[in-house]
């Protein structure tokens, strides 16, 4: 990197903060810049969070200013910007004015749009919604007719106000587009000057075809040896234009892609394993951007298993590692999240990048649970969540606290399906059996009905003493569903109140259902009581302390119910009929 480079980005922050005036930081960041591209074609600076960046380095440090001036950036979705020669003080200041202006300012074209009817020469701006600003070649001023040749004297440079003055293409810009302008091959053997633009721009390709997945000579599809006529380049085309890379066809983005898997896993250097890992991020991210997510998630899937592979050395896995953290973005996070509703294998692959990547990409992925309509993609994404170290404690106190009941009661119902551990699925009954809406504590007395277990028999209990009625009833039904002998005091207890018939009722039945000998006497109790209340409503609990003693299999029962049937009442007729039907 320049020495000059430093002061050029401060100079380009200072202006896109709006410090001092326009015109001298224009003209300040282009002295800088020229001492720059005196030494290199084109000067290109990555927009991030922790400030500029060319080439992985940074760029400018960690001034505060610089730090502000590239959070302004980002939030106008420029990702990248590039300059080269062509670019004269006028058309800085251009770009800066448009670059220190708000979303709000910019209008429905955004920064693309703005820089598009400004027609800055010489600067290169993408987005992260893969918009494009590419000017056009700056137009050469016609010499005069007795004016030297080029060799004697130099040719005269239009001034600014001459060349904004003068007509010239208009920009070229891709809006909206899932991947930048293409730049279609020529044949070999037909190029010409005119094919290429007038500067060069290396560090905007995104995938270079030549350079990254050439196969050894003779092999099958390797590239023809050198023909007589071939160039420098040892083959039958012209030399490679940075620019024409940045916008060659998708196509052969996505063969390259394919091929990323294979050599991430063949190679045996680490120089060329980081090389190819770079080039894994900006394909898979620009493959995001398109249709072709299928082969994305291929290469960030290579990347996880380069990353875990236990026979790699240290460096190999940390340069997988470094590489899945670059490309884990938010616009990348939510892009893989929204493509979990796809095929099984995708989504597998999907989930287990989000895991590897963990923080942001869980939380995101907690939000799909809530708003995916897809039960099987909820499903995985919930047992994923599940199996990463801390989250299920985290989204269990979660729960806890959510006055939301429908996001609650969705994590329980996933709790408590298939491929879930049993003991973690206890955990979050319990835990929603102590939630603050009665209708979550009755879907986790149905939830631990359902689990069964020792655990279960806990919460269950426990929510007999509920103050909702709701509750207390499906904390009832669902002892008896776990036909353990151990909850038969507890329904006992139930039976002797006499606050709730309904609930004496079904704690007679699930005492039935258990069929516990232990079970008898309080039954028996109920059917010889006498009362002088209605007698409809004493026999209606009657009844159905009759029925579950005929649930009790053992000598004792039977006994029970034959000394009923002597009487001359509806209950003697009910014990003739259960003793008929046994």
């Amino acid at each position: 990197m320049h020495e000059s480079a430093p002061a050029f980005v401060r100079a380009l922050a200072a202006a896109v903060l709006r410090d001092g005036d326009p015109a001298a930081r224009a003209a300040e960041a282009h002295a800088a810049l020229a001492e720059v591209l005196a030494g290199q074609k084109s000067l290109v600076l990555d927009v991030q969070f922790t400030g500029f960046t060319h080439k992985g380095q940074l760029v400018g440090g960690v001034d505060p200013q610089v730090l502000r001036a590239a959070g302004h950036l980002i939030t106008l979705r420029v990702n990248r910007i590039g300059f080269t020669p062509d670019a004269r003080a006028a058309d800085l200041q251009d770009t800066f004015f448009h670059l220190a202006r708000g979303t709000g300012e910019l209008g429905e074209g955004g920064i693309v749009g703005a820089m598009a009817a400004a027609r800055p020469y010489g600067v290169y701006l993408s987005t992260s919604s893969a918009e494009v600003y590419k000017p056009a070649p700056r137009t050469p001023a016609a010499p005069a007719a007795d004016s030297p040749p080029p060799s004697a004297a130099a040719p005269a440079q239009p001034s600014p106000a001459e060349t904004r003055s003068a007509p010239a293409e208009a920009p070229s810009v891709t809006v909206d587009a899932p991947a930048p302008a293409v730049v279609e091959p020529v044949t070999p053997g037909a190029w010409s000057d005119s094919d290429f633009e007038s500067t060069e721009l290396g560090e905007f390709e995104i995938l270079d075809a030549d350079a990254l997945l050439a196969r050894p000579p003779g092999s099958p599809g390797s590239p023809a040896s050198p023909s007589r006529g071939a160039g420098e380049h040892g083959r039958d085309e012209p030399p490679v234009n940075d620019m024409f890379h940045f916008f060659r066809t998708s196509a052969s983005a996505d063969e390259q892609a394919e091929a990323l898997p294979r050599l991430l896993a063949a190679t045996d250097n680490v120089s060329r394993f980081d090389e190819l890992a770079d080039t894994a991020v900006r394909a898979a991210v620009q493959l995001l951007r398109s249709d072709a997510h299928a082969e994305a998630v291929e290469v960030l899937d290579a990347l996880v298993r380069e990353a875990q592979r236990p026979d790699r050395t240290r460096l190999f896995r940390d340069s997988a590692l470094q590489a899945i953290r670059r490309v884990g973005s938010a616009e990348t996070l939510q892009r893989l999240v929204e493509l979990l509703g796809h095929g099984r294998i995708e989504r597998e692959r999907i989930l287990r990048f989000l895991a590897f990547t963990g923080g942001d990409a869980l939380l995101m992925l907690e939000g799909f649970i809530h708003r995916s309509p897809d039960a099987e993609s909820r499903s995985d994404a919930f047992r994923t969540l599940l199996a990463a170290e801390g989250t299920a404690d985290r989204l269990i106190a979660h729960a806890v606290q959510d006055p939301n009941p429908v996001r609650v009661r969705t994590l329980l119902e996933l709790a408590g399906g298939p491929g879930v551990d049993p003991e973690v699925a206890r955990r979050w009954a319990a835990e929603a059996a102590r939630h603050a809406d009665a209708g979550i504590r009755a879907d986790a007395a149905r939830s631990a009905a359902a689990l069964g277990g020792r655990g279960s028999l806990r919460v269950l209990v426990d929510l007999l003493g509920d103050p909702e009625r709701v509750v207390r009833r499906e904390a009832v039904q669902g002892l008896g569903s776990l036909g353990e002998t151990a909850a038969v005091p507890f329904l006992a207890r139930v039976l002797n109140d006499g606050s709730d018939e309904e609930l004496q009722a079904l704690a007679a039945q699930s005492l039935g259902r258990i069929g516990s000998a232990e079970a008898l006497p309080g039954l028996l109790g109920v059917v010889n009581k006498r009362s002088l209340f209605s007698l409809n409503k004493v026999t209606r609990l009657k009844m159905a302390a009759l029925q579950a003693i005929a649930r009790i299999r053992t000598p004792g029962a039977r006994e029970a119910l034959q000394s009923v049937a002597t009487g001359r009442d509806e209950l003697a007729e009910e014990a003739k009929r259960l003793l008929a039907s046994l």
